[in-house]
């Protein structure tokens, strides 16, 4: 999954909580087996995944279909070619995504970021519950990791220290 981090940064109809909670879910949703979530940051230029969204299913038969959706119409497609220009294209707009960090390590071009030295706190916006809190390192060169308080070894998301700082500020308005 890519999302753009413009819509991390969206106010949820100005509430801190239910956008605290979002992230929660989607740090869960990074823990799945069957799912790898990138973030877009918001200094990209323009690039393929503002098109509109798609989904690509490989089949038990090993066949792959695909499912493109826009605001007037969503669409089937079964034909090879037109699927395999889908997966090029999915490997430009996840190339332009920030590495999915795991525990350990970020992935990315410039090979393996070690995360060992990370200081984590929580987050002052967490709920005071216990159980929608998100944890943040914020002294690793060039990055800034986000993960979830109650799984401490599972997925890190990443964050470039300007796109972090811009989705805090709004997320304070």
């Amino acid at each position: 999954m890519v999302l753009d981090q413009q819509v991390l940064r969206r106010a949820a109809a100005g509430d801190r909580a239910l956008m605290a909670a979002q992230v929660t879910h989607l740090l869960a949703c990074a823990e799945l087996p069957n799912v790898q979530l990138h973030v877009v940051p918001v200094d990209t230029p323009t690039y393929p995944g503002l098109d509109g969204p798609f989904v690509i299913a490989e089949l038990r038969d090993g066949n792959r279909v695909a499912h493109v959706d826009s605001q007037a119409r969503a669409q089937i497609i079964e034909q090879p070619s037109e699927i395999a220009t889908l997966e090029r294209r999915w490997e430009r707009i996840r190339g332009e995504a920030l590495p999915r960090a795991d525990p350990g390590t970020a992935e990315g071009s410039g090979g393996g970021m070690d995360l060992s030295g990370a200081r984590w706190r929580k987050s002052t916006r967490s709920g005071g519950n216990g159980g929608d809190c998100v944890e943040v390192a914020g002294n690793l060169p060039g990055v800034v990791g986000v993960r979830d308080s109650k799984d401490p070894a599972g997925p890190v998301l990443t964050f470039t220290p300007a796109a972090w700082t811009r989705f805090v500020t709004s997320t304070r308005r």
